[in-house]
């Protein structure tokens, strides 16, 4: 399938349709593409996961399941996420990502306990 690298929804569909087809490799790199324009587009960071995870790529399956608990709100889920792909990483630069965002959780998690709304 081909699709106009500009078409977030376009690339959006056809990764889902790759996973659907059984055919993660393909959704993986559908998905890629979409981040660059939008890393926070709808549920790009599930369907990551789960595209990532059907690969054998677990370290950025867990990586894009933590961003998806985080974008959600639930950071203790995000926490359990991101420490399970920290674990797992061996790219530096992947490590780096999954640090920051820990990091960043870690923060706003305990900023939610000081002043629950």
């Amino acid at each position: 399938m081909t699709i106009a690298p500009d078409n977030i929804d376009g690339l959006y569909f056809i990764g889902q349709a790759y996973l659907t087809q059984k055919n993660p490799s393909e959704a993986v790199i559908a998905f890629e593409k979409l981040a660059e324009k939008n890393p926070n587009y709808r549920d790009l960071a599930y369907f990551s996961s789960q595209a990532y995870g059907q690969t054998g790529k677990m370290a950025s399956a867990y990586y894009h399941l933590g961003r998806y608990h985080y974008q959600k709100g639930k950071m203790n889920l995000a926490v359990g996420q991101l420490e399970k792909a920290l674990a797992l990483v061996n790219d530096n630069d992947l490590k780096i990502e999954i640090k920051t965002l820990l990091e960043k959780v870690r923060s706003e998690r305990t900023d939610q306990r000081k002043n629950p709304s």
